[in-house]
């Protein structure tokens, strides 16, 4: 069990720590909005003036950032700019670390997961990711602790801060189904004799959904139903409502097998340590795995994608990856191709081999909701990586594993204080603007 007060104090700390960064380094050298922040600003203060029917075309995620600050704002009557919306995040992110200690019944991994290096930095800037993940969580809390009012209305915020987390409250949904299913067939099988058992029996599998989705989570199917009927009828089917030609939907498969990276790469203990058990010729044929290689091959020759956003940014490291390695050396992409493999079987499977159904099912509708939520999305921006590496990381909940939460937490802190440190203090300009300071960050 969680220890509440030792919970509640790292949170506290957490965000003071957060709150100072932004004080004395992030307002004083960049006091005023950063790249997306403008956009973010520019939109709250519209609504601060009253003018709650404009809408910036540039803005693709939905209002419910810029609703809630508002709201705070004229409650508490606070300067109306960037330099304080920045404070916010620091706050909503210590929340977070409360709420992951609460589901993950350790302060520590809760921790691990808080200063993971993408998301922390967020808190320091005014961004959606922060109030995005907490309304979500607050869902999946509410949903564990059996309060579906709650779970709805954390859910439909959820989903006014950014869409995409609709894909989650689906994904809440066939935890449900997984639940009722799990009774029928409590055996150990291989992930494929799963599947074959599943397509011989495809009506167990239907009335497991169907009865989750109106009977055990009725909740999450009306506002899934919500949404799409939003999309249809009120922004012409699409899922971004604004900035809709440089985000168009693709079939970009790689963006799963970056994932996977991300996640080991984010877990390096665990992931080693999945490394020096794993026996892959015991697990899979020597076929299937050359076959298994062939596919992510073929995915990452017909379905690489380069936006233009990518290479047009030299602020974002991501651009450096990939014009440096990706693009330079295309036999790169193909050489990380075993990586990906390994990657995927341990974000797949952990650290053992998934023999029950009802491991099974989940791992499948991850991979199902996660490549819904990454494979449409033509940028490569590691910030999109962020929530479903949190749901994985609540779904996936390995031994409580002191000594590799210390470390995951000591490597976060000190790439934090890199990428900080370069942010505040190693800033460039261009050309076409010699009066404006550019800043690196992800």
């Amino acid at each position: 069990m969680v220890n509440h007060t030792t919970a509640i104090a790292v949170a506290i700390v957490y965000s003071l720590v957060l709150c100072g960064v932004v004080h004395y380094l992030v307002n004083a050298e960049q006091p005023k909005a950063y790249m997306d922040e403008i956009f973010h600003e520019e939109q709250t203060l519209t609504y601060l003036g009253g003018h709650w029917y404009y809408w910036n075309p540039k803005i693709t995620t939905p209002p419910g950032l810029y609703v809630i600050t508002t709201l705070i704002w004229q409650v508490l009557s606070l300067p109306p700019s960037v330099v304080y919306f920045r404070f916010l995040n620091c706050v909503i992110a210590g929340v977070n670390l409360l709420l992951l200690a609460e589901l993950t019944q350790s302060t520590l991994a809760a921790l691990a997961i808080s200063t993971l290096p993408v998301l922390s930095f967020t808190a320091l800037l005014f961004y959606t990711d922060q109030l995005s993940l907490c309304a979500l969580l607050v869902t999946l809390l509410a949903q564990r602790s059996s309060k579906p009012w709650l779970a709805f209305l954390s859910g439909g915020f959820a989903c006014f801060v950014r869409q995409t987390n609709i894909i989650w409250l689906g994904f809440m949904i066939g935890e449900r189904a997984v639940s009722r299913l799990a009774p029928t067939e409590a055996g150990r099988r291989d992930p494929l004799a799963w599947c074959c058992y599943l397509l011989r029996h495809p009506r167990l599998l239907f009335n497991a959904l169907f009865r989750a989705a109106f009977c055990d989570a009725p909740h999450y199917t009306a506002l899934c139903f919500m949404f799409v009927t939003f999309v249809v009828l009120f922004n012409d089917g699409d899922i971004v409502l604004g900035d809709r030609s440089a985000h168009r939907p693709v079939l970009h498969i790689p963006q799963l097998f970056y994932f996977f990276v991300f996640c080991a790469l984010s877990t390096p203990c665990s992931f080693l340590r999945y490394l020096s058990t794993l026996r892959i010729p015991q697990r899979l044929p020597t076929l299937c795995i050359h076959l298994i290689l062939l596919l992510i091959a073929l995915a990452v020759r017909y379905f690489t994608f380069e936006h233009s956003y990518l290479l047009a940014d030299n602020r974002h490291y991501t651009f450096y990856m990939w014009s440096r390695l990706f693009r330079r050396y295309h036999s790169f992409r193909y050489l990380v191709v075993p990586f990906y493999l390994l990657t995927g079987s341990y974000v797949c499977w952990g650290f053992g081999v998934r023999r029950r159904l009802d491991e099974f099912l989940i791992t499948l509708g991850f991979l199902i909701c996660a490549s819904a939520a990454l494979v449409p999305a033509e940028l490569i921006e590691p910030r999109y990586f962020v929530t479903p590496y949190v749901v994985w990381r609540l779904v996936n909940i390995p031994e409580d594993n002191r000594k590799h939460h210390l470390v995951d937490i000591l490597l976060n802190i000190l790439i934090n204080v890199i990428t900080v440190y370069v942010f505040i203090f190693l800033p460039f300009r261009w050309l076409s603007q010699p009066l404006t300071w550019q800043r690196f960050m992800w």
